[in-house]
């Protein structure tokens, strides 16, 4: 006679949740998921929530979509109490950054959070969203030159997506009756969402230990390899560029990742600028928020927001070629597995 005795599954020692980016699918994290798997094997439970993607990643405030990622996890974890005290490490892709901070504010000790990871984050807002009419026109009258030579796409046609995006944009800054709950409006440089986060940084963060990824890339010879380049290219591709930083980061000098600002990756408005000194160079280098020694930073020259210019017309695509974007960076996911070790395995 043999008795049927379940095998005991293996319990995970800790889990990790993947916070995607606005308006994208719940794998758009897939790259680093597959090297934490590949890293720590059964050890570790992967959660990648689907209750904020696509357009709900826009219609829900960041603090109901953290609530809808917090039942989420809940219910991933189930009853069993050993799995429920799991620590856990959340990193946030973007928008998804915002949310991370947010559980970490408001559900630290239910969801016993051991560490947190903003991955190009808008920790400062994106002012991009506050752009107007005038905003675009003087961006083209001084980029158009420039973006003859990136895109075979004209001026008019570039200008015709950009107005369409500003126009909505502002209907809704405008009635913000039509979206009280809404993931666009949080991301407004000064929104309550983003004064928010950034006490979460610099004040009230439970000495969570944090790590805000951020990357910068202003020179578009490099996202676009096949330009026919003299001097006098040069320096349309020049003025092209800082026309481009002033529309992004209100600067025409000001650093990004062709979406936000380094400024606001980094969650450090004016203290920002003894920083600015030591990245004119590519090279990454780490530091910490200011007063806020478990708030570290990692930095990495030539890696941008994404794949294509958003901001211009979304099917505008660089050269990833000789480019990194950085979800896809070797070397950012290598660091961010650093991280986990640290937070949770050290």
């Amino acid at each position: 006679m043999y008795l049927n005795i379940p095998i005991p599954k293996h319990i995970p020692l800790f889990g990790v949740v993947l916070l995607h980016g606005c308006m994208a699918a719940k794998n758009e994290l897939y790259l680093i998921a597959s090297k934490v798997r590949t890293r720590f094997g059964s050890n570790v439970l992967i959660i990648q929530p689907t209750c904020r993607t696509k357009t709900k990643s826009v219609t829900c405030s960041i603090e109901s979509q953290a609530k809808k990622v917090y039942k989420e996890i809940q219910d991933q974890l189930g009853s069993n109490k050993t799995t429920k005290s799991l620590p856990i490490c959340i990193i946030g892709y973007s928008q998804g950054g915002l949310v991370a901070c947010m559980l970490g504010d408001k559900y630290r000790d239910q969801l016993n959070i051991y560490g947190i990871v903003t991955w190009n984050a808008p920790l400062g807002g994106v002012p991009v969203l506050n752009k107007h009419y005038n905003d675009i026109q003087e961006f083209i009258n001084n980029a158009q030159d420039g973006l003859q030579l990136i895109t075979s796409r004209t001026s008019a046609n570039i200008k015709r997506n950009m107005k369409l995006a500003t126009c909505v944009l502002g209907i809704i800054r405008r009635i913000p009756l039509l979206c009280l709950d809404s993931g666009l409006q949080d991301m407004l440089p000064n929104s309550s969402c983003i004064q928010h986060v950034r006490k979460f940084l610099h004040e009230s963060n439970h000495g969570i230990p944090c790590l805000l990824i951020a990357s910068h890339e202003n020179d578009f010879r490099r996202l676009f390899t096949n330009l026919v380049l003299d001097d006098d290219n040069h320096e349309k591709i020049e003025a092209f560029n800082k026309a481009y930083a002033k529309y992004i980061t209100n600067s025409p000098d000001g650093l990004h990742d062709t979406l936000i600002p380094l400024k606001s990756q980094l969650c450090r408005e004016d203290r920002f600028n003894g920083l600015t000194i030591s990245i004119k160079g590519n090279s990454s280098i780490v530091g910490t928020i200011p007063g806020r020694s478990n708030v570290k930073e990692r930095i990495y020259g030539n890696t941008v927001h994404a794949g294509n210019l958003i901001v211009m017309d979304p099917n505008l695509f660089i050269n990833s070629n000789y480019i990194e974007v950085t979800i896809y960076a070797k070397k950012i996911c290598s660091d961010i597995i650093v991280f986990i070790n640290e937070v949770l395995i050290q």
